[in-house]
């Protein structure tokens, strides 16, 4: 009996293990791609922040940064799906 829990534990281990690097390779295979995406998020951000500050300098931007922003709210709290 003690035998075959051993055995049962160490397949476990060995099936975890296996999970374990099968995820670290997927994770490094992504890596890029989520440097892209941060990269892009960065560029946006800035080019918001920097129509965020040439808006207070002209006030006739800031109905569209508004509407924008809405618009960005209201995408971001949408369902998935509908």
């Amino acid at each position: 009996m003690l035998l075959f829990v051993l055995l049962i534990s160490a397949v476990f281990s060995a099936w975890l293990s296996w999970r374990y690097t099968s995820s670290l390779h997927t994770l490094q295979r992504l890596q890029p791609q989520v440097m892209q995406v941060n990269a892009f998020n960065n560029i946006f951000q800035a080019l918001y922040n920097d129509s965020q500050e040439y808006a207070k300098r002209n006030p006739d931007l800031k109905d569209v940064m508004q509407a924008v922003g809405k618009a960005h709210l209201n995408d971001a709290t949408k369902p998935a799906g509908k």
